[in-house]
């Protein structure tokens, strides 16, 4: 196993986005017109558009600033878009644009056949982290696999940086937050912030591919 875990850690939580995916080039997921840069929100306006709506983009980016916490089933649900269609669009999307960062799954699998629960927690939308998720190949389309709990942006109202989000997000996990240990490979919403709200490892991925544990704030 590539992490030395504490023996009171009973389960363990994977970020997404450069951790168990990552872009196949700069910025992939970049699109400045969009709320947190996704560029995925364009695929979903051309499909609008294609569906008979005027002023898509428009229409679109003022759903997104009434409903802050949206995911994109939201979406595909209020513009009326084929929900099979749309998904197809979106899996190609990610299978053109994300590749898997196999180590780190790999761990995810050890991990969940040495006993330890595996959970996902991300800046994603809920569908954003099944799409991904299903990439890695951790889950087939249902979301179900080895990982018992998905914790996404409209989960947690908010994203990993904020604490709230992360206080959230552990009242929903059946295990004390000292038993969680955090993969992931942003510095503050990975260690930083889960450390300041009781989690007890975690293990950032480093410019090379491996991991290193985060020391305890003093």
């Amino acid at each position: 196993m590539i992490i030395n875990l504490n023996s009171e850690i009973k389960a363990v939580c994977f970020d997404l986005d450069g951790t168990l995916v990552e872009e196949c080039y700069p910025n992939a997921q970049i699109d400045r017109r969009y709320l947190a840069g996704n560029f995925i929100l364009n695929l979903l306006s051309n499909m609008i558009q294609a569906n008979g709506y005027e002023r898509a983009e428009e229409l679109l980016l003022e759903y997104l600033d009434i409903n802050i916490y949206w995911d994109y089933s939201d979406i595909i649900k209020h513009f009326k878009l084929d929900e099979k269609l749309a998904l197809l669009w979106l899996r190609l999307w990610h299978k053109k644009n994300l590749i898997v960062m196999q180590r780190n799954v790999d761990l995810a699998y050890e991990l969940h056949q040495a006993g330890y629960g595996i959970y996902v927690i991300s800046n994603n939308p809920h569908l954003g982290c099944l799409l991904k998720m299903e990439r890695a190949g951790l889950a087939g389309e249902t979301g179900k696999g080895i990982v018992e709990g998905v914790f996404g942006s409209n989960f947690g109202l908010g994203q990993k940086m904020q604490r709230s989000f992360w206080t959230r997000v552990l009242d929903d996990i059946p295990c004390a937050p000292h038993r969680l240990a955090m993969v992931g490979d942003n510095p503050l919403e990975d260690a930083e912030v889960p450390m300041s709200v009781g989690v007890g490892q975690c293990f950032l991925v480093k410019a090379d591919g491996c991991l290193t544990e985060v020391g305890q704030p003093v």
